[in-house]
Parts: structure tokens; sequence; C-alpha cells
């Protein structure tokens, strides 16, 4: 049986942009845009990279510090030894810079995509580079919360932003991991920790208070394992307490959906 070349090219284009179509996420978000391409970094997460207009004709691409984020929760130092050779080989080969924790390239308006998709694939290839990084986590406890809230945003095509630095009435700067924009913005953070839960939690039970205090409307979340994790009632209690949700992680689609339709 021949296979008419033609016909089977023009379908795989079809397939192809199809799957663009549908796996693409462009989002209006404050400053610009959030772009999310069908592109995963090296841990499984889908690269979010951001659009900022600075003048008229003059924009900046940059990732907001997700790419290197999860370095300094691990305790790495991006400034340090082989891992600063490492991102500076990295961001002159692909062409952006680095400033503090995110990668960012000046742009021209109108946008040339070839530079936005070459961005992304950057941050990729680093992320796929980067030395494995020891965690004080409990395997799969990080995975599976991480996991669950990636596939409550990508079902609902929500784009939040990752490491979402907020003003409190008392602190200047506190890091959310995961922040959705709205009337009723969406402040969460999973707890991946796999011991030392008390101090954490009322570390975060002082953070929370002060946003609370700071942006009253503020949905405020903490997604955990409850079998994993080696949990104690009064570091539940401080959860229950400060946060509008503290769900385990198997809640998390339901405790979400209620609050964000509430």
């Amino acid at each position: 049986m021949s296979i008419d070349k033609t016909e089977l090219t023009n379908t795989l284009r079809a397939a192809f942009a199809s799957f663009w179509e549908e796996q693409l996420q462009v989002e209006a978000v404050a400053g610009g845009l959030a772009v999310s391409p069908p592109l995963l970094y090296a841990d499984g997460w889908q690269v979010t990279i951001y659009l900022e207009q600075l003048t008229p004709k003059q924009w900046r691409i940059t990732d907001r510090g997700a790419t290197l984020g999860k370095l300094l929760d691990a305790g790495l130092q991006p400034d340090q030894g082989k891992l600063a050779t490492l991102i500076q080989r990295q961001t002159s080969f692909y062409g952006f810079d680095r400033d503090g924790l995110q990668f960012e390239k000046l742009v021209r308006f109108p946008f040339e995509v070839a530079e936005i998709q070459i961005f992304a694939e950057g941050l990729i290839a680093l992320s796929h580079q980067m030395p494995k990084v020891p965690k004080e986590i409990i395997p799969g406890t990080e995975h599976m919360i991480e996991d669950r809230i990636a596939s409550f945003f990508y079902n609902r095509r929500l784009t939040p932003l990752r490491r979402h630095k907020l003003a409190g009435q008392v602190e200047r700067e506190i890091t959310v991991d995961f922040y959705l924009e709205g009337p009723q913005p969406l402040a969460l953070q999973p707890v991946t920790r796999a011991r030392n839960l008390r101090p954490y939690m009322e570390q975060w039970g002082w953070r929370w208070t002060d946003l609370k205090n700071r942006h009253p409307d503020m949905i405020r979340a903490m997604i955990y394992d409850p079998d994993n994790q080696p949990w104690d009632e009064a570091s539940l209690n401080i959860g229950r307490e400060v946060c509008t949700i503290f769900a385990p992680y198997h809640e998390t689609d339901a405790a979400l959906s209620a609050a964000l339709t509430a």
C-alpha cells in the first residue's frame, strides 16, 4: 500500500498545529502577558515565561525566578562554584541575562516568536543540566503535592505566578510558591518538609497573619501530605487557624475549586 506523502505531511502539520493551539496558554497578567508553551522543565513542570512592557516598543522576557527558585529552597547558591559557571555558560549560549534569581532578555515589539521560543528552550536546557539537589523530604511527597497543584491549574487553564513576592503589613517581602491574580487572589504554599514541621508552621503562621492584615481578601492556602509527613496536632492547628485553605494533597481540587468559586 503506497502512502501519499503530501497528504501525510499536511495531516501531520495540521496535527501539530492543533496540538499547539490546544496546549499553548497566553494570559494577560499585571504588567504584560504570561505565556506557557507546551514545553516542560526537567521536573515535569510546564514552562511559563512573562512578557513585561517597559516602553511602547521595548519589552522584557523573564521567568520571574522560577528556574532558579528551587535551588535556593534546597540550600544551593547559584553564585558559587560549578553552578555559577554552568549558569553563566548557558545564559551566554542562549543570549539572555540574569538579574538576581530571574533570567531575562530585552526584545522589541512587535515580537519575534522565535526569540520567545529560544528563551523557553534555554530555560529547559538549563534545568536539565542542574546538579541533583539533595532534599530534606520524603521521596515522592513533593511530587505528589506539586503534581496535584499543577494539574489543578493546568486543567482550568489558569497560569499562576511562581515564587511571587507579596508585601505584608510588617514584612516587606514574603514569597509564596504560587500566586493567582484575580478579584480575590490566591496565595498558595505547598508543604514539602519531611521533618521539623512545628517551627516551619510557626514561621508561616506569622507570615500568613501578616499577609492577611495587608491583604484581607486574599485566599491563603497550604497543601500538605497527611500520610508521609510527621504532623503533630499543634502544627496542624496552626495551619487550620491562619489559612483559608489547609488541605491534604488528595483534596486539592475540591478545596481550591470551592474557594475560587465562592
